[in-house]
């Protein structure tokens, strides 16, 4: 019960939060060409996290870095 209460009146942990510069959006007319341009970004340990298409930009994505500090070692 006592680590309850220290659970309970302890300052709350702060979690990283991906900064702007580790979010980045991608726009193609052609959508092989945005497929190229994201697995590109991925085997340099971008993740995708959302996909778009608009008549405007056309095909988008965003993307953002992982945190390397928090990578499981094994």
């Amino acid at each position: 019960m006592e680590n309850f209460v220290q659970y309970l009146v302890a300052e709350p942990k702060r979690r990283p939060v991906a900064s702007f510069s580790d979010r980045q959006r991608l726009v193609a007319k052609d959508k092989c060409d945005l497929d190229r341009m994201i697995e590109a970004r991925q085997c340099h340990g971008w993740v995708l996290v959302s996909r778009t298409y608009s008549m405007d930009e056309g095909h988008g994505a965003t993307l953002i870095r992982r945190n390397r500090e928090k990578a499981d070692v094994q």
